[in-house]
């Protein structure tokens, strides 16, 4: 069940860290301005974040507190210049480690553009989220039921199902 969990966060990562050019944006050493836009600006006209921003630290970690009192731990490590391992550990709600922590290898690529008429971006909001770890300028995708930390594409702050209860930079 836990990597059921860990793949669908996966995948909401990756939507949400994506959302404005795939993280071939200014910021991240050697990429190329997203979509052909000069400077690395998305569609509106703002700068596009490096969507692997938030794994190319290593020990940054931040932890989760999901429906049902579970955990979720994740921390960076082995970091390169083409990737680093994403070590993620689940907690039951009695606190103890639900089996062996998972590690998922991530490669800093975005796959190329699709031949065809550009996607829009969707529409985003943006505000300060507090959260039991703080108080984050998020953006949204989805109208506010999820919120990621704009300094870090993919780290959700909050949302329907969880809710960041730690962060070390």
């Amino acid at each position: 069940m836990s990597k059921r969990i860990l793949a669908a966060l996966l995948c909401a990562v990756a939507i949400f860290a994506v959302a404005c050019g795939g993280g071939n944006g200014n910021g991240a050493k050697g990429n190329t301005p997203v979509g052909g836009n000069e400077a690395g600006k998305c569609g509106g006209g703002e700068t596009a974040a490096d969507a692997w921003a938030t794994y190319r630290k290593d020990g940054r970690s931040w932890t989760y507190k999901m429906t049902g009192d579970m955990k979720m731990s994740n921390t960076v490590k082995n970091v390169t210049d083409k990737g680093c391992d994403l070590v993620t550990q689940m907690y039951g709600a009695d606190g103890k480690e639900m089996g062996p922590a998972n590690t998922t290898p991530m490669k800093f690529e975005t796959a190329a553009a699709a031949n065809g008429p550009a996607v829009a971006a969707p529409k985003s909001k943006e505000e300060k989220v507090k959260c039991a770890a703080g108080e984050y300028e998020s953006i949204s995708y989805d109208d506010g039921k999820t919120w990621m930390m704009k300094k870090y594409p993919g780290i959700i702050v909050k949302s329907e199902t969880m809710e960041l209860v730690e962060f070390k930079e």
